[in-house]
């Protein structure tokens, strides 16, 4: 792995805190929750006016990239009750994941 992918990995890695904050963004809980399980959608700065304001910037300097996905309970390491699951994972670093449980009557 070269220098710059190592620095990616850990703005990927650094980052994939925040964007928890999607998974309130109508727009994306209208599309996950419209759509199948496991069909992968793509955050970056190609969709930046999808992407709340304060994370705009990071996406922008750091040219992030993540997925987003609705996922099923069995695929998730953590209990989310009941919830729907968001799964994010960073584009190119599959091994960096958050994954948020997402009330379905909240869109």
């Amino acid at each position: 792995m070269t220098n710059d992918s190592k620095l990616r990995e850990e703005y990927h890695r650094k980052y994939i805190d925040y964007i928890v904050d999607i998974s309130q963004v109508s727009y994306w809980r209208a599309l996950l929750f419209e759509n199948s399980y496991n069909i992968k959608f793509l955050i970056s700065k190609r969709t930046i006016d999808k992407i709340p304001i304060k994370l705009r910037d990071i996406f922008s300097k750091y040219d992030l990239k993540f997925y987003v996905s609705k996922v099923v309970e069995s695929d998730c390491p953590e209990n989310f009750d009941g919830l729907v699951i968001f799964k994010f994972e960073a584009a190119e670093f599959p091994n960096i994941t958050w994954y948020s449980g997402n009330n379905s009557d909240v869109i």
